[in-house]
């Protein structure tokens, strides 16, 4: 029972427990607690987000929950049966506006402006080869297993769905490689990094209640560019294929993040070649050979062949990126961006 661990483990008596968006939430005394999955960092990066989480709030960041550790001081409990960290969210002022692209825009531009008095500025290969490297190692992986099925007899559906469109994704890595490591070389020596989110998304903050400021989780903070949660943002929005007005939305959102913190040429382009790698096409196939979960197999292949139903438009939704956001330069876009769109 919920309730029962969370009062062995923390001493608290979950009064009405509710869900906020993936996180189970509770609420003890008009205080408000979120119970957020324990990802399995070392003792050593949670001292870092933590102390970030204070230097945040005396900076002014006041929309970040407050870690709370267990009656024995460690990070995280057992709760109905997974490891999970515990959060006060904090008492916000009431009558928050609805937060649409433009407010989610300039509170992310916001919250990197306020993270950079944390770091120091590095050279800017510390963020662009590592996002390649870790490309490099995540399509390697699709290639040993790329190799081992097509030395099978009998193919299943997937299996040939997977040898036709591996070669095309392969080929887009690339790009989104060269794009990022030839943006290094006409950058200057250094950029300045920020805190990030490990996926950032329109659904990364939570919401208690209607009307509510959202609520930044420092469970989910890593250092890096911020043209990663940019980048992010828009993949999530170009991938959501029922959305209407993409276009409108992004600028939306870049206009009012700029309201806040300016874009350099450098974060321009390290956000367009992030997008360019195919991370949902990766992330679905990593799913189905990796886990091995044959009950989960029909639907990942439907949302497999809906990502390659849709790249052409895709492609079209980034070309209208590069010639809007990225560069005003019609010369500087690639041919490679219509090779799947004709």
């Amino acid at each position: 029972m919920i309730q029962r661990d969370i009062y062995q483990h923390y001493g608290l008596y979950a009064e009405e427990l509710f869900y906020v968006g993936p996180y189970t939430a509770f609420t003890v005394k008009e205080k408000d607690y979120v119970l957020v999955p324990d990802k399995g960092h070392g003792a050593t990066e949670w001292e870092e987000k933590l102390t970030w989480e204070q230097q945040m709030k005396q900076s002014g960041e006041l929309n970040s929950a407050v870690f709370v550790p267990t009656l024995s001081r460690e990070y995280s409990a057992p709760i109905d049966g997974e490891w999970q960290l515990l959060f006060h969210i904090p008492k916000l002022h009431e009558d928050f506006p609805y937060l649409d692209s433009s407010e989610e825009g300039r509170q992310l531009g916001e919250f990197h402006h306020r993270s950079l008095q944390l770091f120091e500025s590095q050279p800017v290969n510390t963020f662009g080869e590592r996002w390649c490297q870790w490309w490099v190692k995540r399509i390697e992986q699709l290639e040993t297993w790329y190799q081992e099925i097509r030395k099978k007899r009998r193919l299943t559906e997937m299996d040939r769905w997977f040898v036709q469109t591996l070669p095309y994704y392969i080929g887009r890595t690339e790009n989104a490689i060269q794009w990022i490591r030839s943006s290094m070389v006409n950058a200057g020596h250094s950029e300045q990094g920020t805190i990030c989110h490990f996926c950032f998304t329109s659904a990364s903050w939570v919401v208690i209640r209607e009307r509510t400021p959202p609520v930044k989780l420092p469970s989910d903070w890593v250092y890096d560019h911020p043209a990663r949660d940019i980048a992010e943002w828009i993949r999530y929005q170009l991938n959501d294929f029922e959305a209407r007005d993409k276009q409108k939305s992004i600028l939306q959102f870049i206009n009012s993040y700029e309201e806040r913190f300016s874009l350099t040429s450098f974060t321009r382009n390290m956000m367009f070649g992030r997008l360019l790698f195919p991370y949902h096409y990766v992330e679905q196939v990593e799913q189905i050979y990796l886990r091995e979960a044959p009950k989960e197999n029909g639907r990942l292949n439907e949302c497999l062949q809906t990502i390659w139903d849709n790249e052409g438009e895709q492609m079209k939704q980034m070309s209208y990126l590069l010639k809007n956001v990225v560069s005003n330069n019609e010369s500087h876009e690639p041919a490679w961006i219509w090779t799947c769109t004709e």
